[in-house]
């Protein structure tokens, strides 16, 4: 997959410090969750369309607001 670059975004949470190893060393990853405001929303759209892909998942509202959260697993 090419690399998806957004502008600048609101990030509500972010684990980057080390990976995230909740669910066991084997789904070890690093993620953040961002604020989706319109322009955000608009890039997301497009990426979804040109992967042919019909939803993104990691979507969800908090107080109002709409999040999505990205993850990454980097074995280090």
């Amino acid at each position: 997959m090419s690399k998806f670059i957004t502008d600048r975004v609101t990030v509500d949470f972010a684990w980057l410090n080390k990976p995230d190893t909740k669910f066991g060393e084997d789904t070890a990853n690093f993620n953040l969750s961002i604020e989706i405001d319109e322009n955000t929303q608009d890039q997301l759209k497009s990426a979804v369309k040109k992967l042919g892909a019909t939803k993104l998942n990691g979507v969800w509202e908090k107080d109002g607001k709409r999040m999505v959260k990205f993850k990454n697993r980097i074995l280090v």
